[in-house]
This record gives C-alpha cells, structure tokens and sequence, in this order.
C-alpha cells in the first residue's frame, strides 16, 4: 500500500499529462483499504486528486461525481461538499448525477437532515430532478442504519413518482428489515417480489433463511 501511495504523487510529477482516469490508479480499492488502516491518508489522496482535476480543468461531471461518492466511503462530507462547491466554483453546473453522490456520501455518514435538504434542492429544480438512484440512495441509505419506517417511506415514495422497484431496493428493504428483527416485514417485502416477478439475489435469499433461523422456523 505505502509503494502505491508514492506512485500518487510520483507518477503525476514525472508526466504531466498523467490521466487520473487511467488504469494505472484504481482508486476504489485504494480508497476502500486506506479507510479502515488510515483515514487521514485516504482524505489527503482524495484532496490530491481534487487538486488535480481543478488544475487539469476537468470539466467531466463524472469524474466530481465519482470523487464525491469517494469521499462518502471515508465518511467525510466535508470533503464532498468541498468538491462540490470547487466545482461549482469552475463554472461547473451540477447534474442529477453529482447531487445524487453528495446525497449518498451524506447518508453513508449519517447525515440525513443535509441529505434531505439536498433532496428538496434537488425537487426545486429544473436542471437536476431527482431519479430512481435519487431514492435508491435514501432507501440503501436508511437501510444501513436499521431504519424500517424510513426506507419503506422512500421506498413507497419512489413509485409514487412513477419509478419502478428494483432488486436492489428488495435487498436493501429485506436486508434492513432482519437487521432489525422486523422478521414479518421481510417476509412479506420477501413475497412482494417475488409476486412481482423479480428473481432474488443470492443474498437476498441468505437474508431471508438468516430471519428466518432467527425466528426458529428453520
């Protein structure tokens, strides 16, 4: 890991047309490995590449997009806002994309009151609506912290404004449901699905028997 944190700054001194979309860097492993050994030399590769891009004048919103949602995994929503406003700084307008990984970066770190206001930006609009993802981050969202009311608020919201369920969405309810022991709503979520026509994942069904052991029914 050190040896592919020196290529960071080396590669970028040696070339200057260094691509930081290039395949020699894959920042979601490095990212996700520095989380857990060294939060704060995560935040600096991070800052690093913000860095780059605005002297590069990236002008992708992809890439913000994809270096907002970097900043979620280390739970830093400093960072993200940090991003967001450098690149709106650049004249830079934001998408449904970019809002989207600043709300998910703010619920991977449980702030869901700046999630929410950004999804009331985001319903204001005219430029950046929310989308199915939009809801899907909310329902994931939720779902991590156990909360049954909320994901299935966001989940019934979701086709309220004509969006479609998906297996992801049955995941994430069935898999917050036996987190918290609310057994009945997963099997239930569990056969909605099914009735629905989609196929379950393979953790899905390791989530249903884990209930369903839990309750002695197996």
């Amino acid at each position: 890991m050190a040896v592919v944190l020196r290529r960071v700054p080396s590669l970028a001194k040696r070339d200057h047309s260094f691509n930081l979309k290039s395949s020699q860097l894959s920042w979601d492993p490095l990212i996700t490995d520095l989380r857990s050994s060294s939060p704060e030399k995560a935040h600096l590769v991070l800052e690093w590449r913000l860095r780059r891009m605005l002297d590069d004048d990236e002008i992708d919103h992809d890439e913000y997009s994809r270096l907002i949602s970097l900043c979620g995994k280390i739970h830093n929503v400093s960072l993200a806002m940090h991003v967001f406003t450098s690149m709106e700084a650049r004249g830079i307008k934001p998408t449904t994309s970019v809002f989207n990984s600043l709300v998910y970066a703010c619920l991977l770190s449980s702030n869901a009151i700046t999630a929410l206001s950004l999804f009331e930006i985001m319903e204001n609009s005219e430029s950046y609506q929310p989308n199915s993802e939009t809801y899907d981050n909310f329902v994931a969202g939720f779902s991590n912290i156990r909360d049954v009311n909320k994901m299935q608020a966001w989940f019934v919201g979701k086709r309220a404004a004509g969006f479609s369920a998906n297996l992801q969405n049955y995941e994430c309810l069935i898999s917050g449901c036996v987190k918290a022991r609310d057994f009945d709503t997963a099997d239930k979520l569990y056969e909605e699905m099914m009735s629905s026509g989609i196929m379950p994942t393979l953790h899905i069904m390791e989530w249903v028997l884990e209930g369903r052991c839990k309750q002695g029914k197996l």
